[in-house]
């Protein structure tokens, strides 16, 4: 149960870091905010949603 918790967790976090960082540079901003930024909010529901799934 932790371990699959741990993944529902870790995987979008991942997932956040190598797009956000790495597609982040490319991209640059997006009405005023840093791309890493208007992209955690949906990272953060997709999250939820895969644990509340569970």
């Amino acid at each position: 149960m932790t371990a699959s918790l741990l993944l529902h967790f870790g995987e979008p976090f991942l997932y956040l870091l190598g797009i956000g960082y790495g597609l982040g540079r490319f991209v640059g901003e997006l009405d005023g905010m840093p791309y890493f930024t208007f992209l955690a909010s949906g990272f953060i529901a997709w999250s939820a949603m895969n644990v509340a799934s569970m």
